[in-house]
């Protein structure tokens, strides 16, 4: 799919992308750039955030490597405060960062591990609000859009912390649109669906890891779209959220699921 069909689209705007490394965050991160976006690539593994840089810089456009932790509020204010060190305006942020901690039930499940889930997925999203939205609201405009997941829409068993923490982000999501939408800022929750990408396929493998497509089969079955989504769908539909297309559209979930919610 191609990422520039509306090559102007972002142009003279800079964007932040958190877990720009992963899959969804890395093709988001060349599609803003691809429409003229400067982006900031914010990821905590050095090494997978400038493989997205440097497809950025490789097609021509502008970008800059930001290493951060996002569950350390005082790393989110450095990636803030770098963004706006380098192009002086922050007018995108996509909170995107998140881990899928284990796949077990509550009882079973590692509090060590919960506590880290809940510090990437939620605290995470809320330093992000929490320290880019001054400067939006101080600018007068700006456009957030946070990731969570089918999994904050509907319960599924054995994904106790990150259903917990894509829920709450919805929440959030909600709190923050009500109260800036009117000092020119958005903000929306982007709701991907089993995506053909390196988290799904992890998920696969710890659901049955003796056939990994047994679990896929499992899951396809309640997606009437009959497959996964792919990458750059998810990376589109949180570019249409971002972009002055939806102006008027705040406090959203967006599910990008093949209708997969609609038939549960």
């Amino acid at each position: 799919m191609s990422t520039n069909t509306h090559p102007d689209r972002f142009a003279g705007k800079t964007a932040i992308v958190t877990g720009a490394g992963g899959a969804i965050g890395s093709a988001t991160a060349r599609r803003l750039a691809a429409q003229g976006a400067n982006v900031v690539v914010v990821d905590f593994d050095e090494a997978t955030a400038q493989q997205t840089v440097d497809a950025i810089t490789a097609d021509g456009g502008t970008a800059r490597v930001r290493v951060a932790d996002v569950s350390d509020p005082e790393q989110v204010r450095g990636y803030v405060d770098y963004t706006l060190e380098q192009f002086e305006r922050i007018d995108i942020l996509f909170n995107n960062a998140a881990i899928n901690g284990q796949m077990v039930p509550i009882v079973d499940y590692p509090l060590d591990v919960y506590r880290k889930v809940v510090a990437i997925n939620l605290d995470g999203v809320f330093y992000g609000l929490h320290f880019t939205l001054p400067h939006m609201i101080a600018q007068g405009f700006g456009n957030i859009v946070n990731t969570a997941s089918v999994a904050g829409i509907i319960g599924h068993a054995d994904h106790s912390a990150y259903a917990a923490t894509k829920h709450a982000v919805v929440g959030l999501t909600r709190v923050a649109a009500a109260e800036v939408a009117g000092k020119g800022v958005r903000v929306n929750t982007l709701a991907p669906g089993p995506v053909n990408a390196p988290m799904m396929h992890a998920n696969e493998r710890m659901q049955t890891p003796d056939d990994p497509m047994r679990y896929r089969r499992k899951v396809l079955a309640n997606i009437p779209a009959g497959r996964y989504a792919e990458i750059d769908e998810i990376a589109s539909a949180a570019c249409w959220l971002m972009s002055d297309e939806s102006e008027y559209v705040h406090g959203i979930v967006l599910p990008v699921e093949g209708a997969f919610t609609s038939s549960i």
